[in-house]
């Protein structure tokens, strides 16, 4: 139970982000709950091959996907930039807040598997090794999507008019 409440203070605001980036919306205490709900009755799994943080946002991945599934939910048109609770990376992403808020749009566009790469590499900034262990992919498969993401956002951003936007890989 300790460890549970060390890794929340530690990486809860994390879990936070990457669900408000996933679903769309600020609301997802419930979300961030069951994400460490599931982390206690699981982590006499947790082998520490990964990092508490990659595996807590794996857990959450799930939760996000789970509930998709039993909600059908779309997503929701309250502007990204505006919930997050913390300045996050995606400043390496783009250039200007107009920009950010092209591509909040354009991240619900995206497949899901190009829209969590996008959210983990770019916006939480975590590497690809983070990333592969946090998806469950090799970290080639995290390579090859974050790219083919980017390149998907880049054919978001020109059709917006938003084509001088820089997007950095």
């Amino acid at each position: 139970m300790e460890l549970i409440e060390e890794w929340y203070r530690q990486y809860g605001l994390d879990v936070f982000n990457y669900l408000v980036y996933r679903m769309g919306t600020r609301d997802v205490d419930d979300l961030v709950q069951e994400t460490f709900i599931r982390a206690l009755q699981g982590v006499h799994h947790f082998s520490g091959d990964a990092s508490p943080k990659t595996w807590l946002i794996s857990i959450a991945r799930n939760v996000a996907n789970g509930f998709y599934r039993k909600k059908h939910r779309s997503i929701s048109s309250e502007p990204l930039f505006d919930m997050v609770s913390t300045e996050l990376p995606i400043e390496k992403l783009i250039d200007s807040m107009d920009a950010k808020r092209v591509v909040e749009r354009g991240l619900g566009t995206l497949r899901p598997a190009y829209a969590d790469v996008v959210i983990l590499r770019g916006v939480l900034d975590l590497s690809v090794s983070e990333a592969a262990g946090a998806l469950g992919w090799s970290e080639s498969k995290v390579r090859v999507t974050w790219h083919r993401a980017l390149k998907k956002l880049r054919v978001f951003l020109e059709s917006e008019g938003t084509w001088d936007v820089s997007i950095r890989e």
